[in-house]
């Protein structure tokens, strides 16, 4: 998986042509992975730019990307997810691709609390690879050189190009001093997303 990904979230939300563009121009500077999501209605627009990329030869094949989504909160149901994933594949499916091998996304992605993580080993038969942190672009390096993926959101060319140089530039240790100084916090509770029998548990 590469370490550094796009974020097509635009907050407000931009025109899909805008969100096409960034996958493109993604791919022109190096950065292979992109991450979506239902919420931010950024697939279709992934999925044409795709396209665009592949028709102008500019990837061999859409083996080259790596592209995460996430499971909207309403369908974390066991009888849920399955139906909700192959939508996520049809919503941005490039023409011609069937995914991993015509079924659902090889890679699964979650966004969880250490304990809850903990709580989904503790019955998972299959184990999420990749837990998803959210950091701000100025500390890329930094969750970089913890082994942590980054997925920085940006629709500008130049900005991402900028996010590449992480892999040219080191932290000191007074750096990370000061980094570690830093006051943690949420910026979204997800207390909108949760069911008020679920918060109280």
């Amino acid at each position: 998986m590469p370490v550094l990904g796009l974020g097509i979230a635009p907050n407000p939300l931009v025109p899909d042509e805008t969100k096409k563009t960034a996958t493109i121009e993604a791919v022109e500077v190096g950065c292979p992975h992109c991450d979506i999501a239902t919420i931010h209605i950024s697939e279709e627009a992934l999925g044409e730019g795709i396209n665009e990329v592949l028709a102008h030869g500019m990837i061999e094949s859409r083996e080259e990307l790596f592209i995460t989504s996430k499971l909207w909160c309403a369908d974390a149901h066991p009888h849920l997810v399955l139906p909700a994933l192959k939508r996520r594949l049809t919503s941005f499916r490039p023409h011609g691709c069937t995914g991993s091998h015509g079924s659902v996304p090889k890679t699964c992605k979650g966004n969880f609390t250490c304990k809850k993580l903990a709580e989904l080993l503790a019955f998972a038969t299959i184990p999420p690879p990749v837990n998803q942190m959210v950091q701000p672009d100025h500390l890329l390096r930094w969750p970089y050189e913890q082994g942590i993926a980054v997925v920085a959101k940006s629709l500008n060319k130049e900005r991402m190009k900028q996010n590449l140089g992480i892999f040219s530039r080191e932290l000191s240790h007074e750096d990370h001093e000061k980094i570690c100084t830093i006051t943690q916090g949420r910026m979204c509770t997800g207390l909108d997303h949760t069911s008020q029998a679920y918060s109280n548990s």
